[in-house]
C-alpha cells in the first residue's frame, strides 16, 4: 500500500499548480481581449458601412454630428444612421412629431421648415452596443466609438465647412471638418456641409479618419463635441486650419501650437517638436474628473481606449484598423482633417 502524501510533496504539488495557473492566466486574458477587440473592430466596421449607406442616399454628404431643430432639440449622428443599423422601429419612434402617436418625420430628408421633435423619453437607456467597445464599461447607453470632428477653436468653437458663421462658430475653408455641427439658428436638417467628393480632392478616403474610440464619450443620444466626438484644438482665425503652410507644407501659423494638450490634460506631455506641444493617443485615458459643461470638457474629446497600447479607428474608405499609442500626433491631426494639403504617411501609426 502506497503511503499517503507528505506535507512536502503536498506542497510541491500546490506550487507547481500556482505555476501552470500563472501561466495560464495571462493567455487567457490576451485571448479575451484579443476576442474584445476583434469585436470593437467589426462594430466599428458595421457603423462605417452604416455612415456609408447614409451618405450614398445623401448625395454623398457625411452626417452632422450634431442637428439642432427649430425646436430647440438636439439629434447626434448615431441617430441619423439608425435606418442603416436595423434599428428602423426606434428611429421612427424617436422622430415621431412630438409625442403624437401616429407617424414620424425623417430628419435627414425633412425641409427645414417641416422637421420633427425627437421622442426620447423612455427610450435613453436603450443600448446600442453596435456602438460600444466590450472592453469599456457595461453602462447602458454609453458609447464609446465617436465621430470625427477635426479642429476646434479654442476661442471660438468647432470651425464650419461651408463659409458660412454661425452664432459662434467661426467660418472656415471646405473640407477641414468631417462631421460639421448643424446646430445653429442658420442651419438646418438639409444642408450637409461635406462630402465624399470633397474628401477624395483632399486626402483621401483611405487617409482621412471617419470614426474613432474615445474611453470616456457620452451616450448615443447626447450632443457635444465631447461626448460624441472627438477633435483637435488651435488659436487663431479658421484660416489657420489650412494656411499658414509653407512651400514645405509645414505649418507656419497656429494650428499645431496647442493639438490636444489645450483640452485633452495630456498625461504625456513630452514629446515636442520646436515649439509644438503635442500629446500622444490615450494620454490622460484615465482623466475623467472634468464636468460642468465648461471648455475643460473638451479635455476628453479625444482618441482613448483599453486595448493595449491602440486605438481602433475607421477610415472613410471603410478599412479599420488599430493606432498604436506611439503614433505620430501630427500624422494623426493631418488625417483628422480631410484637406490638410500634406502627405500624410500612414507608416507613422
Amino acid at each position: 500500500m502506497r503511503k499517503a502524501f507528505t506535507l512536502i510533496e503536498l506542497l510541491v504539488v500546490i506550487a507547481i499548480i500556482g505555476m501552470l495557473a500563472g501561466l495560464l492566466l495571462p493567455a487567457i486574458q490576451n485571448a479575451r481581449e484579443t476576442g474584445r477587440r476583434t469585436v470593437c473592430i467589426n462594430n466599428q466596421r458595421n457603423t462605417s458601412t452604416a455612415i456609408e449607406l447614409f451618405s450614398g442616399n445623401k448625395g454623398g454628404a457625411y452626417p452632422g454630428f450634431l442637428q439642432q431643430l427649430p425646436s430647440k432639440e438636439y439629434a447626434s449622428w448615431h441617430i441619423a444612421i439608425m435606418p442603416f443599423l436595423d434599428q428602423q422601429t426606434l428611429y421612427q419612434e424617436i422622430c415621431k412629431q412630438g409625442n403624437s402617436a401616429s407617424g414620424y418625420v425623417d430628419f435627414a430628408n425633412a425641409p427645414a421648415s417641416d422637421v420633427p421633435s425627437y421622442n426620447l423619453t423612455g427610450y435613453k437607456e436603450f443600448p446600442m452596443p453596435i456602438f460600444k467597445c466590450p472592453s469599456a464599461a457595461p453602462a447602458e447607453a454609453k458609447i464609446n466609438h465617436v465621430a470625427n470632428c477635426g479642429p476646434m477653436n479654442i476661442n471660438k468653437g468647432m470651425v464650419q465647412t461651408n463659409g458660412t458663421p454661425a452664432g459662434t462658430y467661426e467660418p472656415a475653408a471646405p473640407g477641414t471638418t468631417l462631421f460639421v455641427n448643424k446646430g445653429g439658428a442658420n442651419k438646418n436638417t438639409s444642408s450637409f456641409s461635406c462630402t465624399k467628393d470633397i474628401v477624395l480632392a483632399g486626402n483621401g478616403l483611405s487617409n482621412t479618419i471617419l470614426i474613432s474610440e474615445n474611453y470616456n464619450a457620452g451616450n448615443w443620444y447626447d450632443y457635444q463635441e465631447y461626448q460624441i466626438g472627438f477633435c483637435y484644438s488651435f488659436e487663431g482665425d479658421a484660416d489657420d486650419v489650412q494656411s499658414g503652410m509653407n512651400a514645405n507644407g509645414e505649418s507656419t501659423g497656429n494650428l499645431y501650437t496647442h493639438p490636444w494638450d489645450a483640452y485633452w490634460d495630456c498625461a504625456d506631455s513630452t514629446i515636442t517638436t520646436g515649439t509644438i506641444k503635442a500629446a500622444k493617443i490615450n494620454a490622460g485615458r484615465d482623466d475623467t474628473g472634468v464636468t460642468g459643461g465648461g471648455i475643460g470638457d473638451y479635455k476628453l474629446a479625444r482618441p482613448s481606449s483599453l486595448h493595449i497600447g491602440t486605438v481602433i479607428m475607421a477610415m472613410c474608405d471603410g478599412a479599420v484598423r488599430p493606432v498604436s499609442d506611439t503614433a505620430d500626433p501630427r500624422t494623426v491631426f493631418d488625417m483628422m482633417n480631410p484637406n490638410s494639403r500634406r502627405v500624410v504617411n500612414q507608416d507613422k501609426l
